[in-house]
């Protein structure tokens, strides 16, 4: 598996393991999709609290188009914190925070039961902004894709409004965080920046 996946840092294999694990649980039928997804009157009147995280690791039954999206997912989510993140655990642990804290708001609206496309795709989209002149080969195939067009290229194997509001959202950040703040007129202000509980757990992660 070393061999195959390489160094896992720690959110990257937070994020990656626990939708393996609830896959193959799927798969073994020890657990089953309507226990798993996100319903805020289960939250509150059954105090079934773990739809809050379970909504989010949700990928589906084995299968090739799950073993080609929890590949993807890990490519991609290991690249934007190692290398975009790259001594930033808080920056990069607020981004998830943030992205699944405004996916649980927007999911009652649209009728979102599962949010783990909407989040795979912040996450896509967001390398695709901040490492435009990279490459991606789709796992160890020959097809090259730029990094720019990848979000648009998993869009068309399967469109969903989750996966445009996690593109929507993905947008938002990169403004905020990437453009606003050098704009002249924003002297600088950050909007999304890690707040002490965030850095506080980013230390014991590193730790």
């Amino acid at each position: 598996m070393d061999e195959l996946l390489g160094y896992a840092p720690p959110v990257t294999k937070v994020l990656v393991g626990s939708a393996l694990i609830t896959s193959t649980l799927c798969s073994l039928n020890f657990l089953e999709a309507h226990d798993l997804f996100f319903d805020m009157n289960l939250i509150i009147e059954k105090y079934e609290f773990w739809r809050l995280f379970t909504t989010f690791t949700y990928f589906g039954n084995f299968g090739i188009g799950t073993f080609i999206s929890l590949f993807t997912y890990f490519q991609n989510c290991k690249m934007l914190e190692v290398m975009m993140f790259q001594g930033q655990l808080a920056e990069f642990l607020n981004f998830i925070l943030v992205s699944c804290s405004l996916l649980l708001i927007l999911a009652p609206m649209f009728n979102l039961f599962f949010l783990s496309d909407a989040l795979f795709m912040c996450i896509m989209y967001l390398l695709s902004k901040r490492n435009r002149q990279g490459r991606f080969m789709l796992i160890g195939l020959p097809i090259d894709i730029p990094s720019t067009f990848l979000p648009y290229v998993f869009l068309m194997f399967g469109f969903s409004k989750s996966k445009i509001i996690g593109m929507i959202l993905g947008h938002l950040y990169y403004y905020f965080e990437d453009v606003l703040p050098v704009l002249p007129t924003s002297q600088g202000v950050r909007l999304l920046k890690p707040n002490f509980i965030v850095r506080y757990f980013a230390k014991l992660i590193e730790n």
